[in-house]
């Protein structure tokens, strides 16, 4: 699954740019990847394509938040 590889890629990136500690980089990551899906079922369930930018915006506030 798409979020599984999105995940994965969090986990590693994440702790190796040494922007988070290991366990903060676990937490952060897994709730970014569940944000990324509500985001993908969101533009799903509006019949559109999804809004890129929007859901770029969203996941950077989620990120400056953390």
């Amino acid at each position: 699954m798409a979020s599984e590889l999105i995940l994965a890629r969090q986990r590693t990136s994440l702790p190796n740019k040494a922007l988070l500690p290991a366990a903060e980089a676990e937490r952060v990551a897994s709730a970014l990847a569940a944000l990324i899906d509500g985001l993908w079922l969101n533009a799903a369930l509006a019949g559109g394509p999804p809004d890129s930018d929007r859901a770029r915006s969203t996941a950077r506030e989620f990120l400056d938040m953390k």
